[in-house]
């Protein structure tokens, strides 16, 4: 697998979408670290009831640069064009993906069945609601490598076409 096939993928999705948006805006997004704090570092901007920064540039913008580039700050262009097509892919990193949001916006992104995105962003506002802030990696784990939800790997077969 290529990272350039999943980039390719991505980087023309919207910069918003409906569960997504909602997660964050109801105020379960991250709060500070990780892209919450390359965000602050590169003045973009933090909203979160306008669900900013958007889930598209946590993904190409802040995750992406951390896995591949050594955490250069990196535009839209940048990935697309510092990606290159003999890029491997890393599953090892994309296997650890925990963010609720970013997994939720992954998922619309990739046209996954909207009642299971919105079940699992319901899933992960209880377990918030019931662990804190913690919870949000119990939540990100579940959404993404468990029944019934395995966006990770529907994300892949999404991606990569198969079944």
């Amino acid at each position: 697998m290529k990272l350039k096939e999943f980039i390719n993928f991505y980087i023309n999705k919207n910069n918003h979408y409906e569960i997504s948006d909602d997660f964050v805006k109801s105020g379960y997004q991250q709060k500070n670290g990780g892209y919450i704090a390359r965000a602050k570092h590169r003045n973009v901007t933090i909203d979160y009831k306008e669900a900013e920064p958007n889930q598209k540039w946590h993904l190409l913008c802040s995750y992406i640069p951390y896995v591949y580039f050594n955490d250069v700050e990196m535009t839209y262009e940048d990935v697309d064009n510092k990606c290159t097509n003999d890029m491997e892919f890393n599953t090892k990193s994309y296997n650890l993906l925990q963010c609720p949001e970013l997994i939720l916006w992954m998922a619309e992104a990739a046209d996954i069945d909207k009642a299971l995105i919105k079940q699992a962003s319901d899933y992960s506002k209880k377990i918030i609601d019931e662990d804190g802030q913690i919870g949000r990696t119990k939540a990100g784990r579940v959404m993404w490598s468990k029944e019934p939800f395995n966006f990770r790997e529907k994300v892949i077969n999404t991606i990569w076409k198969k079944d």
